[in-house]
């Protein structure tokens, strides 16, 4: 991982009103993406989500 923050910016539409989005936990903002997991299967070996913060939802 090498982003610190979301590599999408905070509450864009993606398609189909998924997201990325962010929650308070613990003191610290915890970030998820909607569409993450998906796209992981979709791009096998090349996405770059595998460099971003978020964590599935």
């Amino acid at each position: 991982m090498i982003a610190k923050r979301p590599l999408h910016p905070i509450e864009i539409d993606m398609h189909n009103g998924k997201t990325v989005f962010g929650e308070e936990k613990d003191g610290e903002t915890v970030y998820y993406c909607d569409i993450k997991e998906e796209q992981s299967k979709i791009a096998k070996d090349y996405y770059t989500c595998q460099y971003c913060v978020c964590k599935p939802s």
